[in-house]
């Protein structure tokens, strides 16, 4: 669909039901869009997916065979296209990592292991895995509890505050373990 830079209108362009999509197929169908979308008017300045990997294959085209958040218009050579995954997608994938490896902290000489690796500490409140509760250990949180409610610009409206309140969302999806010796 195409979406609005600088207003906030969203049109579907096309439907395109397929089995099985290939990323080269992915590619042609891609230019042949951006053709017709231009055709009428629009300029593309960006295309967003989902790291699918007919996608990634798509971009890697788009790109001659390297994968790059910026390539040549397929249909103009003066201009370029901005490449990007979707943002939540991208997040779901870093926590998607985290749950598959364990990560060593230098720092603290610790490991952060996935929830899914730590069933044992776990209290499930509900079958759905979003919604375990796990209880978060204060040292996690210490270094930005000590910061709260100062300022990290120079704009007033911006506080520590904000990356506490984050920090505390996401830490349901980790738990924080002391390395084993």
């Amino acid at each position: 669909g195409l979406h609005g830079v600088t207003n906030s209108y969203k049109v579907p362009c096309a439907y395109y039901f397929t089995k099985q999509l290939s990323g080269r197929d992915l590619f042609a169908w891609t230019k042949e869009v951006i053709a017709a979308v231009e055709s009428c008017g629009f300029l593309i300045v960006r295309i967003v997916t989902d790291n699918y990997s007919a996608n990634v294959t798509m971009f890697t085209h788009m790109g001659n065979g390297n994968l790059s958040t910026v390539v040549t218009h397929p249909h103009d050579p003066n201009r370029v296209i901005f490449l990007s995954f979707d943002p939540c997608h991208v997040l779901k994938n870093v926590r998607s990592q985290f749950l598959e490896r364990e990560l060593h902290v230098l720092e603290r000489d610790n490991i952060v292991k996935g929830k899914a690796l730590c069933s044992k500490q776990m209290e499930v409140e509900d079958a759905d895995a979003e919604e375990l509760a796990l209880s978060v250990p204060q040292e996690v949180l210490a270094d930005l509890e000590n910061l709260k409610g100062q300022l990290c610009d120079p704009s007033p409206s911006v506080t520590y505050c904000h990356a506490v309140c984050h920090v505390r969302r996401l830490s349901r999806w980790w738990i924080h373990r002391e390395a084993r010796q």
